[in-house]
């Protein structure tokens, strides 16, 4: 019986396309936390193609301009506006965590100076522009309540209110 490596069924096997993005109110800090979970093998592949740069990401061989072209990325296919006010997250750094899903890549950030928010108007097109079958989940928390937005290809833009 043929065996396959764990990198080659991450690279080329998974049978959905998705990611999911949390977005935490720290009140303590007057700040957004965001986590962005993607399949390691989307985000490689869209980075890939739009840099035109082999990026063997997250392996010892990756291409030092990884995390500037993931910062690119995101500013074009994340956005955020708090009360009619834009902001861009600044980035935090990425993991992979073996323990929980060897198949993800968590991304964070950060956004400073939010001490309360009443609405956001948001969108999340990560890897849409690569699957027409993608759907994003982003999920805000604030004050305890949390409040979830599912994209679908070709959903672009939600608001949502506290």
């Amino acid at each position: 019986m043929p065996c396959l490596s764990i990198s080659s069924f991450t690279r080329e096997y998974h049978p959905i396309h998705l990611s999911i993005t949390d977005v935490e109110h720290n009140p303590k800090d007057q700040s957004l936390e965001i986590v962005h979970k993607v399949f390691i093998d989307d985000l490689e592949k869209i980075l890939e193609s739009t840099y035109r740069t082999r990026l063997h990401l997250a392996t010892d061989k990756e291409h030092a301009d990884t995390d500037k072209f993931i910062v690119d990325y995101l500013k074009k296919h994340f956005t955020l506006e708090i009360d009619g006010k834009s902001y861009v997250p600044d980035f935090h750094g990425k993991f992979v965590n073996a323990k929980e899903d060897i198949f993800a890549v968590w991304i964070l950030a950060k956004v400073e100076g939010i001490a309360q928010i009443k609405t956001i108007k948001h969108s999340n097109t990560i890897l849409m522009d690569l699957y027409d079958d993608q759907e994003n989940f982003t999920h805000f928390k604030y004050l305890g309540k949390r409040k979830s937005t599912r994209f679908k290809y070709q959903e672009k833009i939600d608001e949502i209110s506290f």
